[in-house]
């Protein structure tokens, strides 16, 4: 079986890459990223990636790039087309997916056709998701089954967290976005703060997620993938995302911009409640999410358990299922 390598990404130039919202064109913001990951994935044919919108069984697949043979745009551009439940599944079946293990033999059909054409057995794909109905793929064919061990699985869906919150930040600051909520030295010493960050716990919090960056960061060329993940979190206290500025007299800083997810559907949930749900919906663990979101599992948990009883089910199977027609941007954001 073939096989991954995400240890081999360069773990800091790939989050920084993610995190450079300086560069306004979206295919050569993926392609940055894409570099620094699609070779932990690549077996034979290159690696490919685009960003996709997906609404009901709709999907908007857009921004190709990557060093793939031509003929892989064409297939990815036709199975979209192809609008079938089966195919928006695979695009909601979780942050680290391989084809063969979402789509069994029994049920390659009519989607398969254009996997088939590329004469690749397997297709092994990052896919980050931004929590309002937005997402990006980088992946890699495989000659044979792909196979994804557990740790490997879990690297790879923190990077697509990363990815998932740089697309909702880049887009809020596109449409817009107030000013920086805190301004911070690599040290973590707080030069400003508004006032959603002057509470103590909230500065404290934002200088001990910088000053972890930072620590990431000295260490690039002998710290672990695992290890840079583990103290460089997408979101600080589940509100903030840190992010370089470069003042005029050449200072370096970071700077903290609320990026929670937006999710207004259901209504009868809270905020907090929707983003979970949303989460778990597309495939999410309790770990994962409470690593993006900057929170705890067991916040998670409950909130999955307050959510289902408002929804009336019992059990995570059917709250994913009565989540799904919620899913995908609002009219107005499409």
């Amino acid at each position: 079986m073939a096989s991954i390598h995400p240890r081999r990404i360069r773990a800091v130039a790939a989050l920084e890459a993610a995190y450079r919202v300086d560069i306004e064109d979206d295919a050569a913001w993926l392609m940055g990223i894409a570099s620094q990951i699609g070779p932990a994935m690549e077996q034979v044919q290159g690696f490919a990636a685009w960003q996709y919108t997906v609404v009901g069984t709709r999907i908007d697949a857009r921004g190709f790039c990557g060093t793939a043979p031509r003929g892989w745009e064409s297939a990815v551009l036709g199975s979209a087309a192809e609008g079938t439940a089966r195919m928006a599944g695979l695009y909601r079946s979780g942050p680290c997916v391989s084809i063969l293990e979402q789509m069994p033999k029994a049920h390659r059909t009519r989607e398969w056709e254009h996997q088939r054409a590329l004469a690749h057995a397997d297709f092994v794909a990052l896919n980050a998701v931004d929590g309002e109905g937005h997402g990006s793929i980088i992946g890699a064919a495989h000659m044979g089954p792909a196979l994804i061990d557990a740790a490997s699985r879990e690297t790879i869906s923190r990077f697509s967290s990363h990815v998932g919150a740089a697309m909702r930040l880049r887009r809020r600051l596109t449409e817009g976005a107030s000013p920086a909520d805190a301004v911070l030295e690599l040290s973590g010493a707080l030069v400003h703060a508004e006032s959603g960050a002057r509470a103590k716990e909230m500065r404290a919090a934002l200088r001990q997620a910088a000053a972890s960056i930072d620590r990431a960061r000295s260490r690039r060329r002998r710290g672990e993938a695992d290890e840079t993940l583990s103290g460089w979190k997408p979101l600080v206290a589940a509100q903030w995302s840190l992010v370089d500025s470069f003042e005029s007299d050449g200072r370096h800083y970071m700077v903290a911009r609320r990026n929670a997810p937006h999710c207004k559907r259901p209504r009868d949930l809270t905020a907090s409640e929707r983003r979970v749900a949303t989460l778990a919906a597309v495939g999410h663990s309790n770990k994962l999410i409470a690593y993006e979101l900057g929170t705890t599992t067991a916040a998670v948990a409950m909130q999955l358990t307050r959510s289902a009883r408002k929804l009336g089910v019992k059990s995570r199977v059917e709250l994913i299922r009565a989540m799904q027609p919620t899913l995908g941007p609002m009219p107005e954001a499409q």
